[in-house]
């Protein structure tokens, strides 16, 4: 679906730069708008006004009142013109919110105030029910509000064209001038950057400049730079192909929406739709230590992409080319791992910067301008070639044949930079972004569907899709194969010392040939790729856990990875204590509940999710929410009474009984020592055991929700 603005009837005439900025970009309200075309069809110019909304209630409350109202009332910026018509793709918070407003079966509504300034005063005058505008949430108590868990992450990025010199380091921005709303939230930027270097002039805009004609300036040529935020320039680079994302200004921020103190039950419900749906990547620790920083924390993060070469879920089980090799290093090094899939719009290598992750281990190109950001490269483990992945009955065949079609790719990418090389050559290439951020194989399937006329994918990934699916493709290839290789931060000398003597070891051993048959073999000797990429399942029974754990109040994807954990799905699962069934419960405890003939499914998940009820119940209600689920999952491993021994213990350690990880865990551990063991109330516990079975539900859990919802 084209999401782009259709053309104004009338060009702008006046230029950018050299107007005063109060005079610049005068922007109407609806209603203005609205009066001035019903005058000017008076006049005979203009035929029927558009309808005008009526002006929002002024109303209070909390959910129940949301939901008798029967609409969810967002406060947005004045100038934030995403929702109108169609102008760029959509703020990913803004679909988060509509999605939202439908789980709860009412409506929404965008409410614009008459600036940013008023956002807040407006909420507290009854106008909207949150605030959805970029906010940073504070670090201190801001009086009179309630902030939500993050819901995305942001960073100001420069804005050029493709033409002229790239920009690598702000020292580049030195002659350069800088096209920014004054007294805006960039604005405090730009005066830093000429603060660093006064070479840069800064060329102040009207605050009501909206963002979509700032980039069309730039895109003509009549404004020279500007900052946005990524998510921003996304949309633009739909219109504006010729735009550039050309140097990262800031860290990712977290952005919160904001609501009134009287709204804690619709926060709520906020968080934990946010829990349920947005990646749980977002507030993790930051660690840049080379491997004897990620030995001390026992844990291997690993940034990757979920797609069909990386990581997915089949049959409930995690797998994946990339995952597997992963996995095998870090048993080798005594670690755990810990998959982290970014949202699709982030940059992996930024994540890497930052401290979110140790690896990068995502069939990433090793190229020289990545490794002057900072990356370094293991030794290369494939050699692969860009390919154009055509419909099957297109009969495109040669590099020149690309003359006069469109190529979707993603911006940031080594295919992008390859397709530019065509051009600069001569060849008429139209060169777009996805409209809106997609993984490769989800692009492939776009190109399948006649939605997208061409793409280019590394010859690796077009095969595995061609292993499942015939209605694409490989066409032919760009130029010689390029390597892949994992990505480390420079600083981690050690770190990648480790890596390069494993794929030294491994490449083109057993273990390396037996996972590429795996995942890049022929369709007829591969079928695994096709079932696991046409089940919209975890397990056999996600429609059973489905109905029995959400009137309970249980993510029915937690009770699936609980149910791997217990019994891999095997229905006629027997453990040699005598649990039975699915959820591995003992006859006893299900003749307790009411239930017998455990080796029936239904009945198994039933009982298993009304015990795993039960045990929750006996926990306090003030303890955080996820807290109190580990305490739950602990006690059905291992019983309540040793839960509440080691949280007693914890609190005489001086450790928080209402934590389980780096907390209770803890205590669980030492309950399994003769001198703790004998003080305790319910004596000995192997407590590795419950410490392992609720860090293995977790990480499957959040594996299973990351996976679920790309």
């Amino acid at each position: 679906m084209d999401r782009t603005r259709a053309p104004r009837n009338e060009p702008r005439t006046a230029p950018f730069v050299g107007r005063p900025a109060a005079s610049v970009f005068v922007q109407f309200g609806r209603r203005e708008a609205a009066l001035l075309c019903a005058i000017a069809g008076l006049l005979g110019g203009c035929s029927e006004p558009p309808p005008v909304p009526p002006p929002p209630q002024v109303a209070y409350g909390d959910l129940p009142e949301v939901k008798d109202r029967g609409e969810l009332r967002v406060l947005i910026p004045r100038i934030d013109e995403v929702l109108e018509a169609g102008t760029s793709h959509p703020h990913r918070e803004r679909v988060i919110l509509a999605r939202f407003a439908r789980s709860l079966h009412v409506g929404i509504r965008w409410v614009r105030p008459d600036s940013c300034e008023t956002l807040r005063e407006a909420l507290r005058a009854g106008r909207g029910d949150l605030i959805a505008a970029k906010l940073t949430r504070p670090e201190t108590h801001a009086p009179g509000l309630l902030w939500s868990e993050p819901v995305c992450l942001v960073r100001e990025q420069v804005v050029s064209t493709n033409t002229g010199p790239p920009l690598v380091t702000t020292a580049d921005l030195a002659g350069r001038a800088l096209a920014i709303r004054e007294h805006g939230p960039h604005w405090p930027i730009a005066q830093a950057l000429r603060a660093n270097h006064p070479g840069i002039r800064l060329v102040p805009l009207d605050a009501l400049t909206p963002d979509t004609d700032i980039m069309a300036g730039v895109a003509s040529g009549e404004l020279d730079l500007t900052v946005v935020d990524d998510d921003v320039l996304q949309g633009a680079l739909l219109k504006h192909p010729d735009l550039r994302p050309s140097l990262g200004l800031t860290a990712d921020r977290e952005i919160s929406w904001a609501l009134r103190e009287e709204s804690p039950e619709l926060l709520e419900t906020i968080n934990r739709y946010v829990r349920d749906r947005i990646t749980l990547n977002m507030r993790r620790e930051l660690h840049r230590e080379d491997l004897t920083g990620i030995r001390d924390r026992r844990v291997l993060r690993v940034l990757t992409r979920n797609s069909a070469v990386s990581y997915f879920v089949w049959r409930g089980e995690l797998v994946g080319f990339e995952f597997e090799l992963a996995r095998e290093f870090a048993q080798r090094l005594g670690l755990r791992l810990e998959m982290i899939v970014p949202p699709v719009e982030a940059n992996l290598i930024d994540w890497l910067l930052d401290g979110r992750g140790d690896v990068i281990a995502a069939s990433m190109t090793i190229t020289d301008d990545r490794r002057a950001r900072g990356v370094a490269f293991s030794r290369p483990y494939l050699h692969v070639a860009e390919t154009v992945v055509a419909r099957h009955d297109d009969p495109i065949g040669t590099v020149e044949e690309l003359s006069g079609r469109t190529v979707v790719v993603r911006t940031k990418t080594s295919y992008r930079k390859s397709l530019e090389r065509l051009v600069e050559r001569g060849i008429d290439i139209t060169l777009r972004p996805p409209a809106e951020p997609l993984g490769t194989d989800e692009i492939i399937s776009r190109v399948a569907d006649g939605e997208y006329d061409l793409t280019v994918a590394d010859r690796h990934i077009v095969d595995v899709e061609c292993a499942w699916r015939s209605d694409v493709r490989p066409a032919f290839a760009l130029g010689e194969p390029v390597a892949l290789g994992w990505a480390m931060r420079q600083s981690d000398v050690e770190l990648k010392r480790v890596v390069d003597e494993y794929f030294d070891q491994e490449y083109r051993g057993e273990f390396f040939n037996v996972l590429c048959q795996r995942y890049f073999a022929p369709a007829e000797r591969s079928p695994r790729h096709w079932e696991a990429r046409s089940a919209d399942a975890l397990s056999p029974f996600d429609d059973a856990v489905r109905r029995i754990a959400t009137p309970l109040d249980f993510d029915w994807r937690l009770i699936v990875a609980q149910m791997h954990q217990e019994s891999r799905f095997d229905p006629q699962a027997r453990s040699p204590r005598g649990a039975m069934g699915l959820m591995q419960l003992l006859p006893r405890t299900a003749a307790q509940l009411g239930f017998e003939h455990l080796e029936t499914p239904e009945v198994a998940i039933e009982a298993g999710v009304l015990y795993l009820a039960w045990l929750r119940n006996r926990f306090d209600d003030d303890l955080d929410e996820w807290d109190r689920t580990w305490f739950t999952l602990a006690s059905y491993n291992a019983g309540y009474g040793h839960v509440r021994d080691a949280r007693k213990l914890a609190g005489d350690l001086q450790m928080d009984p209402n934590r389980w990880f780096g907390h209770v865990e803890q205590a669980m551990l030492l309950l399994s020592r003769p001198e703790y063991a004998r003080q305790a109330r319910h004596g000995y516990v192997r407590g590795v055991e419950p410490v392992t079975y609720v860090m293995e539900i977790r990480d499957r859990f959040h594996a299973y929700k990351r996976v679920f919802e790309s």
